[in-house]
């Protein structure tokens, strides 16, 4: 299946505060799955490099403070070649800075720092949309559905102001070779994350979810709306609103 990502472990790059404290989503991440420990307030720790933009008392540093710790960084990167640094979103929000002046910080991040899809679309006008299509109930395997989704894209395509589109899949099998196969029909790149056990080991499942939030630019959550909601459609719905991510809903249910 084209474009499945399992990659070694890269040096997972989070946002916290000058007091190491870390309190937020991708700092817990960076601790569960990257071994960051705690009272790290400044550069590497464990797998991990953190970057403080929070002062001790949680206000919001200034944008030239978060911009000479990013320096840094960027020195560590351009010094090794042979690592991949995966930078998490952070700073972002209600009372934040800016996504797009977030992102301007690493624009002279060598190839070998990766951002979040939010970021590297802000600063790579031709970067396609990537769409994290979550259909846990495997609706695009019927023609309808199928219909209903190119319909959906016509629509929000534009709204996108994207070149392209690609689909982006994480979670069951049935569900990420639907996706593939409505991808193949209408000729969209299709990024599939798969869980790395080698890697991650009992973590695996919850990595890729975190993985394919973070390249993703927007959510399409296929749900049955009578239904509960299952724990991993929860996990990835309220990672892709920290995320900054645009999330749309279809009702299986409606006509």
């Amino acid at each position: 299946m084209a474009g499945t990502t399992t990659s070694p472990k890269p040096v997972f790059v989070f946002g916290s505060r000058l007091d190491g404290v870390h309190q937020s989503e991708s700092a817990k991440t960076a601790m569960r799955l990257y071994g960051a420990e705690p009272g790290s307030w400044s550069g590497p720790t464990g797998h991990a490099y953190v970057v403080p933009y929070l002062a001790s008392d949680g206000t919001v540093l200034p944008l030239s403070v978060i911009a000479n710790y990013v320096e840094p960084l960027i020195e560590f990167a351009n010094q090794s070649p042979d690592k991949i640094f995966q930078i998490a979103r952070f700073g972002g929000g209600a009372n934040n800075h800016s996504d797009q002046d977030l992102a301007r910080l690493f624009r002279d991040a060598p190839g070998n720092c990766r951002l979040p899809g939010v970021w590297s679309g802000l600063l790579d006008s031709t970067q396609a949309a990537r769409l994290l299509v979550f259909d846990p109930s495997v609706q695009n395997n019927q023609e309808k559905w199928r219909e209903r989704f190119e319909q959906y894209l016509s629509i929000n395509a534009p709204l996108w102001g994207a070149r392209a589109v690609e689909v982006v899949s994480v979670g069951m099998a049935r569900a990420i070779v639907a996706n593939d196969k409505i991808a193949r029909q209408l000729k969209l790149k299709h990024c599939v994350f798969g869980p790395n056990e080698t890697v991650f080991g009992d973590d695996a499942t919850v990595a890729a979810e975190f993985q394919a939030v973070w390249y993703a630019t927007h959510v399409l959550s296929v749900a049955d709306f009578e239904q509960t909601a299952q724990a991993e459609q929860m996990r990835i719905m309220r990672a892709a609103a920290r995320a900054g991510l645009q999330v749309d809903h279809l009702d299986v249910n409606a006509a």
